[in-house]
């Protein structure tokens, strides 16, 4: 399918331009008219029309881009594209750790209690990192230390008085919603989430959850012929929070949101943290992920056949980044009836054997593949890419901050995974890199890591001379192999005043 592409440049269709043309037509129409200030109503409609037809043109646009998954830029757009194809964008997920615990006055006579849902978080005032302990724990009396379960999620609740009307909805007031949270009984007994009321029958306690675009779920029941109509009134309970803003550093988390004491009612005094970092806390799905991940959800089928098939199923692995498969039709090196699936770890780096064995798993039982073939699977071969640079800083920067700029967007260029978890299409295997006629081109384009170090603020220039910006010590383009993927070396500054590595 071809998509027009679209052009964000509205200097020819906004209001003044549209005013202009309008003005064109009337004189063609009218040669002696010149009155286009005078506030009258002729003027009037003219400047209206121009301003209505300006914001219906760009609101237009962005509708009609939101109407295809390559093009869609609002997450609304995406979750409701994903659905029509069996795809549902993912949410945040939330981090976890053990927390320690000591009493600071004790050994105490009684038993002291932390309870599932008390909360624990950093001692941030402004925005604490909030989590709740996930096991009820007890500290017997004569003990002075204990160990909770953490997670970065807050319980909430609402009440809700059901009516008599079909698909009832309950919009949940609190945010970031915590998928597969809700839960709930009515008079009728408790009720279970479901992907679709579609296969419910009339007398099944189901219900959807809907998560929109800003993190906020919809609870949804069902009409009494796809799902039960719920009665009374009832308390909804469900979770919020998780993100990579749960992964806090060791140390962290210091403070309860309670004070305790223990059975005989003598206060605890207590001290907490988290002897290691804790950590699974991921953002939820981007549209920029969703873009790339919608088309592939439909594009393997479950079997493994096809090159793309092995990348993609490849990629259904946790911890894999990339992947690439090539065979004989792609590297007259391997023997017919053959190939070679090579795997970037997240992170870049060498793949453990333990990942290269979960995606021999995946390509050859989850999804087999034929019989008749055979497939080496391996950790990706790395083009290693040094980098030198003479820079000349500008005024009111210091080298060091500028170096430390520079590196870091050095680093994000070169790692496989983009900020937002998706595949990071600034490098890629040497395979995928294309000239005009769509095939391997075998190299890398020098230009775009010199642009890239270029625009870093506080980069006043690099030198013009050939050996002023080198990778792998040349002023050009590294040649790459077309099972080799990119990575980054090691990166000389020199500061181009001082002559000095910065």
């Amino acid at each position: 399918m071809t998509f027009e592409a679209e052009t964000y440049d509205y200097t020819g269709r906004d209001q003044p331009a549209l005013d202009a043309r309008l003005i064109s037509l009337f004189q063609s129409v009218f040669p002696t008219w010149t009155d286009t200030t005078t506030r009258n109503m002729a003027n009037v409609i003219r400047s209206g029309s121009a301003w209505t037809s300006s914001v219906n043109d760009y609101y237009m646009t962005r509708k009609a881009r939101g109407a295809y998954v390559p093009t869609a830029t609002e997450r609304r757009d995406m979750i409701a594209l994903g659905k029509r194809q069996s795809y549902e964008m993912y949410g945040a997920q939330a981090a976890t750790c053990d927390l320690t615990v000591t009493l600071l006055n004790g050994p105490l006579a009684g038993d002291v209690t932390f309870a599932i849902g008390d909360k624990a978080q950093t001692e941030d005032v402004v925005n604490p990192v909030i989590g709740e302990v996930q096991a009820t724990v007890v500290m017997a009396a004569g003990a002075t230390t204990a160990t909770l379960s953490w997670r970065h999620c807050q319980s909430k609740t609402q009440t809700y008085t059901a009516t008599i009307n079909a698909d009832q909805e309950v919009f949940l007031s609190d945010g970031p919603y915590l998928e597969d949270s809700v839960s709930f009984s009515t008079g009728l007994g408790a009720w279970t989430e479901v992907d679709s009321l579609a296969l419910s029958g009339p007398t099944d306690r189901h219900f959807e959850v809907l998560v929109d675009q800003n993190d906020r779920a919809t609870v949804r029941f069902g009409d009494g012929v796809n799902g039960a109509v719920p009665t009374g009134t009832f308390v909804i309970s469900y979770k919020i929070g998780g993100g990579v803003a749960g992964n806090v550093a060791v140390n962290t988390i210091k403070k309860f949101g309670k004070t305790y004491t223990d059975s005989f009612g003598t206060q605890a005094i207590l001290s907490v943290t988290n002897a290691a970092a804790a950590s699974g806390g991921l953002a939820r799905e981007t549209v920029n992920a969703a873009r790339q991940q919608i088309p592939l959800s439909n594009t393997a089928p479950r079997t493994t056949v096809t090159r793309s098939d092995f990348e993609v199923h490849a990629l259904e692995v946790p911890s894999v980044a990339r992947a690439l498969m090539l065979s004989s039709d792609e590297d007259l090196t391997i023997p017919e009836e053959e190939g070679r699936l090579y795997v970037v770890p997240a992170g870049g780096g060498t793949a453990s054997q333990a990942l290269l064995d979960a995606v021999e798993t995946m390509v050859t039982v989850t999804y087999p593949m034929l019989t008749n073939y055979s497939v080496l699977i391996s950790t990706a071969n790395y083009l290693t890419v040094d980098v030198r640079a003479v820079i000349w800083i500008a005024a009111n920067y210091s080298a060091t901050s500028v170096k430390t700029a520079i590196l870091a967007a050095l680093a994000a260029y070169f790692n496989p995974l983009s900020s937002d978890g998706s595949a990071n299409t600034l490098i890629d295997f040497g395979y995928n890199y294309r000239d005009a006629n769509d095939l391997p081109c075998g190299e890398i384009a020098l230009s775009d890591i010199f642009n890239l170090v270029r625009d870093i603020p506080g980069v006043r220039k690099i030198g013009t001379g050939l050996d002023d910006f080198t990778l792998n010590g040349a002023h050009s383009d590294p040649p790459i192999s077309n099972w080799q993927f990119p990575a980054l070396g090691s990166v000389v500054l020199v500061n181009g005043a001082t002559g000095n590595v910065i």
